[in-house]
């Protein structure tokens, strides 16, 4: 695949850097973006049939809404008080301040 320079955004979990690479789903010119940590509770991936489409699948962020915010708070307090679960819980603990700034 010929190197090609596109603005990937963070991942919108982790806050790493995306990563791309050729898909076989598809044409030649097809691409997968995807966070590159592979810690990343989430591991979030899209795909484009060219590099630009994939990277603005990428780069798109949903608006949060009010509902959202309520579910990711309900989701913390259901993991907080489970010690196996505390590296998840700090996850959406993050989440939810990221989300808390873009209402």
């Amino acid at each position: 695949m010929t190197t090609k320079s596109v603005r990937l955004l963070p991942c919108p979990f982790c806050g790493s850097p995306a990563e791309y690479q050729g898909w076989h789903g598809g044409a030649p010119t097809k691409v997968m973006v995807s966070c590159s940590d592979e810690t990343c509770a989430v591991r979030p991936e899209v795909t484009g049939e060219t590099l630009e489409e994939g990277a603005e699948a990428w780069n798109r962020r949903d608006a949060v809404t009010g509902d959202m915010l309520a579910a990711l708070r309900q989701a913390y307090l259901s993991l907080e008080c489970r010690p196996e679960l505390r590296r998840t819980a700090g996850i959406v603990a993050s989440a939810i301040e990221k989300a808390e700034g873009r209402l």
